[in-house]
């Protein structure tokens, strides 16, 4: 199952993550004050809902409004966890799925996202499910949407240092980068600054680890323990 899903992942975005560029590091305190002004191109509540409905027009300051935006609305929870992910477990010891198990999957992973609308991997095995199923509506806004949070987190910087660090807005999307970027994570997290440093197995590049900023995350924590 896993093994297919890294197959997705090259099926969607072939080799386009390397040839995006950077946008560089986003403006946390810019975003926030751009999201909530309701005449702003911006405003959070319509670049939420031309998300779900899989708009591939959005530019690329659009989308990233969106989800780094994210981190300051209600729902945000970078440490939630919906109890519907533990139904996934049971697809995994499957060698195989039937049509049914595909169908009972979207159900699932429907649930995790609607508590979560950035889970990448909730959204990864939802598009796989809706492609395989030939429901091909539902495939391209899905396979949209989590292009839509790789593309944003893969032009945020480059991951080589903590200066140009990934920024993610939870830590289980810094696990979905190595996935989609074909690096095996080699068992060594590690907090640096606002970073956490990720080391990944032998690879032809010859890159020891990645930098993720998980800041909004840091933050969320702090105030919990206020």
């Amino acid at each position: 199952m896993n093994s297919v899903l890294t197959l997705l992942f090259l099926l969607i975005v072939g080799s386009s993550f390397s040839q995006l560029g950077s946008a560089g590091k986003p403006d946390y305190k810019a975003i926030e004050k751009a999201i909530a002004k309701k005449k702003s191109p911006y405003y959070y509540k319509n670049l939420f809902k031309r998300y779900l409905e899989g708009d591939s027009t959005m530019t690329m300051e659009e989308e990233r409004h969106l989800y780094y935006g994210f981190t300051f609305q209600d729902e945000y929870n970078p440490y939630g966890r919906s109890e519907y992910e533990d139904s996934l477990q049971s697809y995994f010891s499957k060698d195989t799925l039937m049509h049914e198990d595909y169908l009972k999957l979207i159900t699932v992973t429907n649930k995790i996202i609607e508590n979560n609308p950035f889970n990448i991997g909730a959204l990864s095995y939802r598009t796989y499910a809706y492609k395989v199923t030939d429901q091909e509506e539902e495939y391209l806004r899905s396979r949209t949407q989590m292009y839509l949070i790789l593309r944003v987190i893969l032009t945020s910087g480059d991951g080589m240092s903590e200066e140009t660090a990934f920024f993610v807005i939870s830590v289980p999307d810094e696990y979905e980068v190595l996935s989609a970027l074909e690096y095996s994570f080699s068992g060594s997290q590690t907090l640096v600054g606002q970073c956490d440093y990720l080391t990944i197995v032998e690879n032809t590049e010859d890159i020891e680890g990645l930098y993720f900023n998980v800041s909004p995350s840091l933050n969320y924590l702090s105030k919990m323990f206020k």
